[in-house]
């Protein structure tokens, strides 16, 4: 027996060579070969896939932010229920109004509305001053003081949106005008007030000077305007008329009201998100049908790799894995960056937003809901695309993917003699046209792809052509070129003083309030029974009469909205009294609505 030698040091035992793990899976080498191979193809997927999630995410992220903001803001601002114009009143009522059931705060100020511009600068713009009697303790639309000092002798504070009619910093001089000629303010500083609309969406600027100082500017004495907050939004209309009983007992003569169950209604820009949601799922839809095609195009293009792989052991489902590898990295990518846009583009659009309304946002929460729902979308929705195509292409066996298939030419396609028949239709095009229908399935969804891409073009196209025509039958209703509203006083004289202008061609008195009805706002409009500025077009019914003092005209959105038809009556409630009145006919008209937090519907009776 003998004993092999040993080996030399130099000479070692063969081992199985293990795999690095720097070097990672095949399939996963794989996978980035295709991403980056045609990186073209796969940054358009990525694109489209950013988009929708962008999209999403941002808005979102807006609507419950804002939803957020109007409940914090609605939280921390005190904003009135009920207000009440009257005649300047110097008539000591504010302890009468306290001590009535369900009132919860009462404050009385003046309001002068005149026209402002800065000095040195042309034009003139509209601005209401208000007058505290305590600019340090305003119980009701409180304000914050952002830049400068509280007004003395001389001085106002101009709302820090007012700078989008007319530039200006703190310290600049401003002329107003008044009753006894143009007067000159100088502005001590800027103000923030929460729930008030941004000057340059409402065309009207907002200052706040003290009481004494306003009613010098003015020449009026007292104050012109109450507000009312209640403790019970329920029984708005009882209270509201309760209190003008009150104040009429007072000798407190009242000129106008307005009552607002809900200060914070955010439903008004509900309709914008649904109509965003939708263009970014059709962003996202569109994506899906990209991802499918890309897939497709991979798979057929690989289905000779796809048979060697399947040829040296690899099953479907570690195929299918592969290539879902490569999609999962593209919406990985892609839905990251789609949420990081988004996250930025929510506190853009929520700000620009807020700054129209004046919102107080509060401190910033994470929606980690609609985070993951993003993620959700964003990771699932290209999967789910890329499956059918990957499903169908990865069950072809070795032996087709081997021979070429899907090029042979059978037998009966040769005998068929379509190029005998129409000759005159080039190889070129008959190519195409066997490349189309070949794969029926993929030629569905690419015109399905393109007829979703062409009907949100159309979408935007006809919606803004929509809202260019609604805006030229709006300015086109009222045949007016100017509109001056001013305080209570006869007409004839104020038709007399502005008739002296000899380029005035004809004045109508026109008036309008907010009246309460069961279904909600209404805004009622007063005209001349003879106007030829306002044009009246009837869709039902007759036009209104001289003399009828119980009668009126309803649009047809009102109609359409209410149920409400011509020979209807309906009851009309304001802040101090209550009317039922006839519904004569319909018309069509589309003024009223915009411009105003609560999307009145709108009526005409004459004046």
């Amino acid at each position: 027996m003998s004993i092999a030698p040993p080996l030399p040091p130099s000479i070692t035992t063969p081992q199985t060579p293990r795999r690095s793990r720097r070097a990672g899976s095949p399939l996963w080498h794989k996978a980035r070969a295709d991403v980056t191979r045609r990186f073209g193809r796969s940054l358009l997927v990525v694109l489209g896939i950013i988009v929708g999630v962008m999209g999403l995410t941002a808005i979102n992220l807006t609507s419950t932010q804002l939803g957020d903001a109007f409940t914090y803001s609605a939280s921390k601002a005190a904003l009135e229920n009920i207000d009440y114009a009257i005649q300047p009143t110097t008539i000591p009522f504010v302890d009468s109004l306290k001590g009535q059931p369900n009132v919860r705060a009462v404050q009385t100020l003046a309001q002068f509305r005149t026209r402002w511009t800065v000095t040195a600068a042309p034009g003139h713009v509209n601005m209401t001053i208000l007058g505290y009697q305590d600019l340090h303790q305003v119980a009701l639309d409180p304000f914050q003081l952002l830049t400068g000092h509280w007004p003395g002798a001389g001085e106002v504070l101009m709302e820090h949106s007012d700078a989008g009619l007319q530039t200006f910093k703190v310290g600049d001089s401003i002329t107003v005008a008044t009753a006894s000629g143009s007067q000159s303010l100088r502005i001590s500083g800027t103000i923030r007030t929460i729930g008030q609309g941004n000057a340059a969406f409402n065309g009207t600027a907002r200052a706040v000077m003290s009481l004494a100082a306003l009613q010098q500017l003015s020449g009026q004495s007292g104050v012109n305007a109450v507000q009312i907050q209640v403790s019970d939004a329920s029984m708005l209309q009882a209270t509201s008329e309760h209190l003008a009983q009150v104040l009429r007992a007072q000798n407190v003569t009242i000129l106008d009201s307005m009552q607002m169950a809900n200060p914070y209604d955010g439903s008004v820009i509900n309709g914008l998100f649904t109509v965003m949601r939708v263009l970014a799922g059709i962003a996202l839809v569109l994506t899906a049908f990209l991802i499918f095609n890309t897939v497709s195009t991979l798979v057929t293009e690989q289905i000779p790799i796809i048979g060697t792989m399947k040829a040296i052991g690899a099953q479907r489902s570690q195929i299918i894995r592969g290539y879902l590898a490569s999609i999962l990295l593209l919406s990985v990518i892609g839905t990251v960056l789609g949420i990081a846009l988004g996250v930025l583009g929510s506190q853009w659009f929520t700000g620009v937003l807020a700054d129209i309304i004046t919102l107080d946002l509060g401190p910033f929460q994470w929606a980690w809901p609609l985070l993951l729902l993003s993620v959700g979308i964003g990771l699932g929705v290209p999967i789910l695309a890329a499956l059918p195509p990957l499903l169908s292409g990865t069950r072809i066996t070795v032996r087709e993917a081997l021979s070429g298939y899907g090029l042979a030419i059978t037998r009966r396609q040769r005998s068929t003699g379509r190029g005998t028949r129409l000759g005159w239709i080039s190889q070129t095009t008959w190519l195409g046209l066997r490349g189309v229908f070949r794969r029926r399935g993929r030629a569905i969804l690419t015109l399905a792809a393109l007829t979703a891409a062409g009907t949100a073009f159309l979408a935007i196209q006809t919606t803004t052509n929509s809202v260019d025509q609604t805006l030229n039958q709006l300015f086109a209703q009222y045949n007016a070129d100017a509109f001056i509203s001013t305080d209570p006083q006869p007409f004839a004289s104020l038709a007399a003083q502005v008739q002296r202008d000899p380029n005035i061609a004809r004045v109508e008195r026109l008036e309008q309030q907010a009246v309460n009805t069961q279904w909600g706002y209404l805004l009622l409009t007063g005209i001349e029974s003879d106007s030829q500025l306002y044009h009246v077009q009837l869709v039902a019914g007759r036009k209104l009469n001289p003399g009828e003092t119980d009668a009126l005209l309803i649009s047809d959105v009102t109609a359409s909205k209410t149920g409400l038809k011509t020979g209807d009556t309906i009851t009309l409630h304001t802040a101090t009294t209550s009317a039922t009145w006839h519904i004569v006919g319909e018309e069509h008209d589309l003024n009223g609505g915009l411009g105003t937090s609560m999307g009145m519907d709108k009526a005409k009776s004459l004046l």
